[in-house]
């Protein structure tokens, strides 16, 4: 699974439902709208040893960047960077430019607990959190990326924004896709299912796949989510759009609506 993006996401609480999992769907929305793809998610509990043997076996295979969502505060149980620094092979150690991150936070009473959230594995740089204590991370093995966020669903988005967006923009070159939605109405899904088919088989290369939305009234609408990775990848998204709609219209059913993003 060379390339791609891996998204491991640590803590007790994502398995046990007391925190529900919403950055994994942030993350896999805003991912898209910048025209790249989660090929894989993973979630793990807060173990050292867990997180360092499931760390290794991504970075084998190769994928361009994981992020690692949460595990980065001051209680004893946030363990992540430890995780990685074992998956990497290296030692945590003391990172200056992180500690002068978190003093500012901190009112000048750098206890244990908050000097820990500055220790990151060998080699690593500190991502500036501005909303809150803990800093991000980056380091990586061979080509790929490794970036650590905190698990605060919003301390993750603005992290994400001022730092990681960047990072990956820059490490994930060619990786770009275009994507596509519509939604019919007026025909079940096993009546669009050959309809898609004929799509699928004219444009190659093209993905292509119905989700049903829940009606209580009639036939459930059915969203159609539309992508290509490659070499006219924004040409192939509207010309299967297109004639998905008029085989659609064909067969009696109508468009209800039409939201495209196209890669850059």
């Amino acid at each position: 699974m060379a390339g791609g993006i891996v998204v491991v996401e640590i803590g007790n609480e994502l398995l046990d439902g007391r925190v529900v999992n919403t950055n994994l769907a942030w993350l896999g929305e805003r991912l898209e709208e910048e025209g790249y793809s989660i090929t894989r998610s993973i979630i793990l509990r807060d173990d050292i040893q867990e997180i360092c043997k499931r760390l290794a076996q991504v970075i084998v295979e190769r994928p361009s960047m994981v992020l690692v969502t949460g595990g980065l505060g001051p209680t004893w149980d946030d363990v992540t960077l430890q995780g990685i620094a074992c998956a990497l092979g290296v030692p945590l150690k003391i990172n200056n430019a992180a500690l002068r991150m978190i003093k500012p936070h901190i009112g000048g009473r750098l206890t244990p607990e908050r000097r820990k959230m500055a220790f990151l594995p060998e080699g690593s740089e500190p991502l500036k959190n501005t909303r809150g204590t803990a800093p991000g991370v980056c380091c990586g093995k061979g080509g790929t990326k490794i970036v650590a966020l905190p698990g605060v669903p919003e301390e993750m988005k603005g992290l994400f924004e001022k730092e990681v967006l960047k990072i990956i923009r820059l490490s994930l070159t060619g990786e770009r896709r275009t994507t596509g939605r519509m939604v019919v109405k007026g025909i079940p899904e096993a009546d669009l299912a050959p309809l898609m088919d004929k799509v699928r088989v004219s444009l190659v290369g093209i993905y292509i796949k119905s989700h049903v939305r829940y009606s209580e009234s009639g036939p459930s609408p059915i969203g159609v989510f539309f992508s290509h990775r490659g070499r006219g990848s924004k040409s192939k998204v509207r010309k299967g759009m297109q004639m998905l709609k008029s085989l659609v219209i064909k067969a009696g059913g109508e468009i209800a609506k039409k939201v495209s993003t196209a890669a850059l």
